[in-house]
């Protein structure tokens, strides 16, 4: 009986071991990092880590070459996509009411700014982009910067671009040539703002997606800037027009065009995204009008 009880044990004990050794196989298959980057490196593709990665792991792996435009480098985080798939709803929601507002007044140049602007917002992906500076020395510099990779991760460096944006209340959307000497409001005398714009102020919303406001009118003006390369500038509807029904808009509207990478990211998979995206959000906003 001793010698049965024995042999059970054994038996228990490899039974154990086996399924700890499945279990460990397991958590090592989980544990590896897949991630890819693309533009402007020396060895673009797919990466995989056994373990936990940083992004300095990929970007040394990687090679940025020197024409690359780090400054508006991309890091898209998988699991950051729905909760800014909801962020962009949210704003589809708030334009919706504004167009409501706007039918029920009658004041069709305030209508047709905002169902273009929400065309707009509705051909965005969202992309799940993480703001953080990509360049190397910050990444070796600050270990807070550094931070850990998850599985499915893409890094992107694109090239320098050649212009500026001019989105939101104007006349139609501006793209114009990047000249280093030009400021702000020399942009904005290229490309007229609707009547409807705020005239105080505009959102800087820079390529690295970092958003900031700027002062045009004379008593807010703020210091002559010269803008980087590939910045997009949003023009804000009047907040007077706005304030009661979508407080929010104009700030929601600026941070949701941080999370775009430069127009040469991974275009046909954003362009993908931004489809599927926009069938929901369309769902979202016709269900919310009144008529």
């Amino acid at each position: 009986m001793l010698a049965r009880a024995f042999a059970g044990a054994h038996a228990a004990r490899l039974a154990l071991a086996a399924l700890l050794s499945i279990g460990l196989c397991s958590a090592s298959a989980v544990a590896q990092t897949r991630v890819a980057v693309s533009g402007a490196v020396e060895r673009p593709g797919g990466q995989v880590y056994p373990g936990r990665a940083r992004l300095r792991d990929a970007v040394l792996a990687a090679g940025v070459r020197p024409q690359a435009y780090v400054a508006g480098a991309a890091w898209l985080r998988p699991g950051l996509v729905e909760a800014q798939r909801r962020f962009k709803t949210g704003i589809v929601f708030d334009l919706s009411q504004v167009i409501a507002e706007a039918s029920a007044r009658n004041d069709e140049g305030l209508l047709a700014l905002a169902e273009r602007m929400t065309a707009g917002v509705r051909a965005m992906p969202a992309t799940g982009r993480r703001i953080v500076s990509l360049e190397l020395k910050a990444l070796e510099k600050d270990r807070a910067n550094n931070a850990p990779l998850a599985d499915g991760d893409r890094l992107h460096y694109p090239e320098l671009p050649k212009d500026v944006r001019i989105v939101g209340a104007v006349g139609k959307d501006c793209v114009l040539p990047y000249a280093s000497w030009r400021g702000v409001r020399d942009y904005l005398g290229d490309c007229p703002a609707a009547a409807e714009a705020d005239r105080d102020r505009v959102y800087l919303v820079q390529a690295g997606g970092r958003v900031s406001e700027y002062g045009i009118a004379l008593w807010n003006r703020g210091e002559p800037l010269r803008l980087a390369p590939g910045t997009t500038i949003y023009v804000p509807i009047d907040d007077r027009r706005v304030r009661r029904i979508a407080p929010d808009l104009n700030r929601e509207y600026a941070e949701f065009l941080a999370t775009q990478p430069l127009p040469e990211a991974d275009a046909a998979a954003l362009k993908a995204e931004a489809k599927s995206d926009a069938v929901a959000a369309d769902d979202v906003a016709r269900d919310a009008r009144p008529f």
